[in-house]
C-alpha cells in the first residue's frame, strides 16, 4: 500500500511538472519564440521577436554590450580559422557582411518586412560576392559547417543543450 502511494505521488508530481513546463513554454512562446516543428514564424511573431531584441539591446549595459561583441568576435575568429582564411579574405568577408547588414537594415527601415524576392536577391548577391572571396574548398567547408550547426539546432535544446551536456561531461 505504501509503495503504491509513493508511486502515485511520484506520478502526480511528474504530471504536474510536465504541465508547468508546458504552460511556461507557451507563455514564453516556445524556445526563443522562433520556428517550431518546421513552421515559419508569422509576420507578427517575427515583429514581436525583433521588438524584444531591440528592447533587450537598448537595455544592455556597456559591459554587456562589450561582452557580446567580444563573444561575436571570438566566434568569427574561430570560424575564420576553421575555414583557413587569409587576413585579406577575413577583411573582405567582414566588409561584405557589414554591407549585407546595412542593406538588410535599409529594407527594414520603414518597419515593413522585406519581400521574399528582396531577401532572395540579397542572398544571391551575397553568395556571388562570397564566391569571389573564398576558394571552392572553403565554400564547401563553410556549407558543411553551416549544415552541422543547423543539424545541432534541430535537437531538443538546440546549441545550448549540447553545450550544457559537454560541460557536464568534462
Amino acid at each position: 500500500m505504501k509503495t503504491s502511494c509513493t508511486v502515485a505521488a511520484a506520478l502526480a508530481l511528474a504530471i504536474g511538472l510536465a504541465g508547468v513546463c508546458e504552460v511556461e513554454a507557451q507563455r514564453r512562446g516556445g524556445r526563443g519564440g522562433g520556428k517550431r516543428s518546421g513552421e515559419a514564424m508569422t509576420t507578427e511573431q517575427r515583429q514581436a521577436m525583433q521588438e524584444k531584441r531591440a528592447e533587450r539591446l537598448a537595455n544592455m549595459t556597456d559591459e554587456e554590450r562589450q561582452a557580446m561583441q567580444e563573444k561575436r568576435a571570438q566566434m568569427m575568429a574561430k570560424r575564420y580559422e576553421e575555414l583557413g582564411l587569409s587576413e585579406q579574405q577575413q577583411t573582405q568577408l567582414s566588409e561584405m557582411q557589414a554591407e549585407h547588414r546595412a542593406a538588410m537594415q535599409a529594407l527594414r527601415a520603414d518597419g515593413a518586412e522585406p519581400t521574399s524576392e528582396e531577401m532572395q536577391a540579397l542572398r544571391q548577391q551575397q553568395q556571388e560576392e562570397l564566391a569571389t572571396i573564398l576558394t571552392a574548398d572553403q565554400i564547401t567547408k563553410m556549407q558543411e559547417m553551416r549544415a552541422s550547426r543547423q543539424q545541432g539546432q534541430g535537437t531538443r535544446g538546440g546549441r545550448r543543450g549540447r553545450r550544457g551536456a559537454e560541460e557536464t561531461a568534462e
